[in-house]
């Protein structure tokens, strides 16, 4: 991806290059191929050690995309981990994000990965719709796998932490509502996505912006959330994710927020597949399984 090296501010004193960059987390990384193939390859060995007992590609909505993995844990009356990638809303897939299942499965807890209508062929709208679709179907379903309707966690990395918060934001259904949010490396003022590159597909308007930026909408549904982005994030995306922690801490309820050391963008929700990790822990007891 090329920058330009001059032009007028566009955003908090940034020029287009300068805020092209700070949305652009591989600019922090060498090779961002490294960490989409770890995706995609553990995902896969993943779903091949569990498929005597997975649900692959079943159905929330009627459109092609719309559809999930699940992975049953033993017992019954299971928490449910419910995964959204990222990929800022235009790139992955579920089949890259099945990689920590088997840390979940293994604890009794099951894991689900979530798909999507990805953009240019869905505006944000749309998309926002879907996973809250898509967690609604968990909870109605979930009985019917074993699991705790009342029990259902939602993670969310990236664009999938923006699309995550927006469960609890108004406009939310009451059974799109999870039990709790983590919230990873995300996005939540949408304006300097507007302004930016990573806006060619989207085609945000500023309206489009208010409705869809969790960081200017209010908690509505005021369920624990923790929010973690990595130390080698850009700066914007540090500063995004103190502010959201700050503003939905300042209206009540649990909040927890860190950020993760030594780690960047890409490999911070590899930690959502490490039972020793931090964020695994604390997932752990939201689901009430720690």
């Amino acid at each position: 991806m090329g920058f330009a090296v001059s032009g007028p501010v566009v955003w908090r004193g940034l020029t287009q290059a300068e805020l092209d960059r700070a949305y652009s987390p591989s600019s922090m990384i060498e090779d961002i191929g490294v960490f989409l193939d770890a995706y995609r390859d553990r995902s896969a060995a993943v779903r091949a050690a569990l498929a005597p007992g997975a649900r692959l590609g079943l159905a929330y909505g009627p459109g092609a995309a719309q559809t999930l993995d699940w992975f049953p844990a033993a017992g019954s009356d299971r928490p449910v981990m419910v995964f959204v990638h990222g990929g800022y809303w235009q790139a992955l897939h579920k089949d890259d994000s099945t990689y920590p299942a088997a840390a979940f499965v293994e604890r009794g807890v099951d894991f689900v990965a979530v798909n999507y209508t990805l953009a240019p062929h869905a505006t944000l709208d749309d998309i926002v719709a879907e996973v809250r679709a898509a967690v609604a179907w968990i909870h109605r379903n979930a009985a019917t796998f074993g699991a705790d309707p009342e029990r259902v966690v939602v993670a969310g990395h990236s664009a999938g932490a923006q699309l995550s918060a927006m469960l609890a934001a108004p406009g939310a259904a009451d059974d799109a509502v999870p039990a709790a949010l983590v919230l990873i490396g995300g996005v939540y003022d949408l304006e300097p996505i507007r302004l930016s590159y990573v806006n060619a597909p989207l085609g945000l308007d500023s309206a489009a912006v208010a409705r869809n930026s969790p960081l200017l909408l209010p908690r509505e549904r005021v369920v624990p959330t923790l929010v973690v982005c990595a130390e080698c994030e850009t700066p914007e995306f540090v500063r995004q994710s103190r502010a959201f922690a700050r503003t939905w801490g300042e209206q009540g309820g649990s909040l927890d927020a860190w950020e993760q050391a030594g780690r960047h963008h890409f490999d911070s929700p590899l930690e959502l597949a490490d039972p020793g990790s931090r964020l695994f822990g604390a997932c752990l007891r939201l689901l009430g399984a720690g």
